[in-house]
């Protein structure tokens, strides 16, 4: 889960491993901190508006992306958050299987999709853990939204997460990345936005702030602090989600996704917009030019 700027609603993924805390500034006591995928999962849903938790993913490459696909393709969403993705795309007639590595968003995505017909399949894995519950090249899609692609720590990793995601497309399948374009948002550098929406659910309001830091030391680091201030009646509860990403540029996810053994990527962008979304399709060998769990050369572009 990571976040873009407040004129967005789309989520984003994930949170720091440290804990977070919720404060109530109605003069009781802070709540007890908890672990962060526990208290995230209660908090995901205030990412979206109305709108994006009926129809998920709003960045427009996605959504040109997904609407490629025929009726009843299998798709793998490999970020699933609470679901709200995998919902609407099981809603348009797709075959829809969904991951994450939380506990906790997995077991929300179930109740989110479980009225959907047919339900889709959703399970807890790791990236690099998709063999373990896949037969390989069974997707004709793979989608990784909200920005997940950031929590990459190096070129390397990225490769070999790519590199799983190929595994799962059949010959020919398309993987879809919706990505911070930080060559945007790193040269508005250190800021706090806070977005003028407020969210209206259940009886609260929720006013969201985001507030990023690029470390001085850290050239490809980004902070980036989700806070929601939830009111209801004449109580308030601020809860801060951190987040650390890693900041790279346009051409170095080409890279990465050509390394992984990836036709060359397409890339969908407005200009000065935050997120873009790039798509990349298996080559119909499912097994060229390299296996996707082969060593890793991040530096190969072909």
């Amino acid at each position: 889960m990571t976040a873009s700027s407040p004129k967005k609603s789309s989520p984003r993924r994930k949170p720091s491993s440290s804990p977070d805390v919720a404060q109530a500034t109605d003069g009781g006591a802070p709540t007890t901190e908890v672990p962060d995928y526990s208290r995230l999962s209660g908090d995901y849903h205030w990412m979206y508006d109305d709108v994006g938790l009926k129809l998920g993913t709003q960045t427009p490459g996605v959504r040109a992306a997904l609407r490629s696909l025929p009726p009843n393709a299998a798709v793998l969403d490999v970020a699933c958050g609470i679901g709200l993705d995998a919902k609407a795309l099981a809603n348009r007639g797709l075959c829809v299987s969904a991951a994450d590595a939380s506990a906790e968003m997995v077991a929300l995505t179930r109740t989110w999709v479980s009225q959907c017909d047919p339900v889709p399949s959703v399970l807890q894995s790791t990236w690099l853990g998709l063999h373990e519950h896949f037969a390989p090249h069974t997707f004709d899609a793979v989608l990784c939204t909200g920005n997940s692609i950031s929590h990459a720590s190096s070129d390397s990793e990225m490769v070999r997460w790519l590199r799983s995601f190929r595994s799962m497309l059949s010959p020919g399948g398309m993987l879809v990345l919706d990505v911070q374009d930080w060559e945007v948002v790193r040269n508005l550098g250190d800021r706090l936005n806070v977005d003028p929406r407020l969210i209206e659910r259940d009886g609260r309001t929720c006013r969201r702030t985001w507030t990023w830091r690029f470390p001085a030391e850290q050239e490809n680091q980004c902070r980036l602090d989700i806070s929601f201030e939830v009111i209801r009646g004449d109580k308030t509860t601020v809860s801060t989600h951190s987040v650390d990403l890693r900041v790279f540029a346009r051409s170095e996810l080409r890279s990465a996704t050509v390394s992984a053994g990836f036709g060359n990527p397409f890339l969908d962008r407005v200009p000065g917009d935050d997120m873009y979304t790039m798509v990349a399709y298996s080559p119909d060998d499912p097994h060229s030019p390299d296996d996707p769990h082969s060593p890793d050369d991040p530096h190969r572009t072909g």
